[in-house]
């Protein structure tokens, strides 16, 4: 028998090679597999440090307090501190330290 022929078998015919005594093997349809590309890391490029540990933790503070930092960012502290996660570790450090 061919290949092609053993593909294209059904059911019916099946059973009744197997209630003749014929063996026949049916081979499954092959399914073609997608090839899945690695997604592109999207969005701004991160500012964290790959050799530390983040864990996030949250803070009410006063709008005013918070407009404050967003200035001092983009005024006096240009280019010392990157952004309010890092303005606000500085800050807390400094105020640990001075209280040890």
């Amino acid at each position: 028998m061919k290949k092609e022929d053993v593909q294209r078998t059904s059911f019916s015919q099946i059973r009744r090679n197997k209630e003749q005594g014929v063996v026949e093997q049916v081979m499954p349809p092959v399914q073609k597999q997608s090839v899945v590309k690695p997604i592109a890391r999207q969005g701004r490029p991160t500012k964290k440090d790959p050799n530390q540990n983040y864990v996030r933790i949250g803070a009410l503070v006063p709008e005013v307090m918070r407009d404050r930092m967003h200035t001092a960012l983009r005024t006096y502290l240009k280019g010392t501190h990157l952004s309010i996660d890092e303005l606000i570790t500085v800050a807390i450090t400094n105020y640990l330290d001075s209280k040890e």
